[in-house]
Parts: C-alpha cells; sequence; structure tokens
C-alpha cells in the first residue's frame, strides 16, 4: 500500500494543526496501545477467542480513527464485522495484514514527529 493510501491526509492534516509539538505524544500513545491490540488480536486469534478479538481490533480501530489511519481503520472494521458475523477461523490472514498495516501506519507517524514531510 503506498503512503497516499495509509490516511485521510485531510483530517492527518488537521490533527497535526491541533497538536503541534505535542502530535510525538499522541503518535507514542497510538505506538503503545496499538502493540499491544494487535498482540492481543494475535492470541485471541490463537485461541479462538471472539470477543477478545472483537474488543481487540475494535480499539485498534477507534485509535486509528481518531488519527485519520483510514486503511488501518477499514481493514480493522472488516474484521470486526467478519469476527462479529460468527467467522473466527478466517481471521490469522487478517490479523497479519492488520499487524503489518499497522507497522506502515506507525512508520509514517514516525517521520511526521520527526520532523520530516511524510
Amino acid at each position: 500500500m503506498t503512503e497516499h493510501h495509509l490516511f485521510d491526509e485531510a483530517k492527518l492534516a488537521e490533527i497535526i494543526d491541533l497538536m503541534g509539538g505535542e502530535l510525538g505524544t499522541l503518535v507514542d500513545a497510538f505506538r503503545t496501545s496499538g502493540q499491544d491490540q494487535v498482540s492481543r488480536m494475535r492470541e485471541a486469534g490463537k485461541s479462538l477467542d471472539a470477543d477478545g478479538l472483537t474488543q481487540a481490533v475494535h480499539q485498534l480501530k477507534g485509535s486509528s480513527g481518531n488519527l485519520g489511519a483510514a486503511a488501518l481503520q477499514t481493514r480493522c472494521e472488516d474484521l470486526e464485522r467478519t469476527v462479529r458475523g460468527g467467522d473466527i477461523a478466517g481471521a490469522c490472514d487478517a490479523i497479519q495484514q492488520i499487524s503489518d498495516l499497522y507497522v506502515e501506519t506507525l512508520s509514517r507517524l514516525n517521520r511526521l514527529t520527526a520532523g520530516g514531510s511524510g
């Protein structure tokens, strides 16, 4: 996925404008919580824990949306819908895709907080 499609660029620009120098704090919180949520998703997927997976993916979906990370938010919505529909067995591939997308998203955010243009 190209970086251009990772974010709702207008929302990201608004967040950067609002947060200013505090963007790093927001990214740090996303890093910490996102790593925990991805880890919880993996564990829930392995143990076929639909409730645990739904909770973790729902939280990651929310934090992604708050940062304008549209691609990650959409993948989380898709997985959440799939699991709520009763198909947890097919979730492993989606969890890996979300994990990879989370890493890409965080990489872009890290560059932004380091003063890069993204």
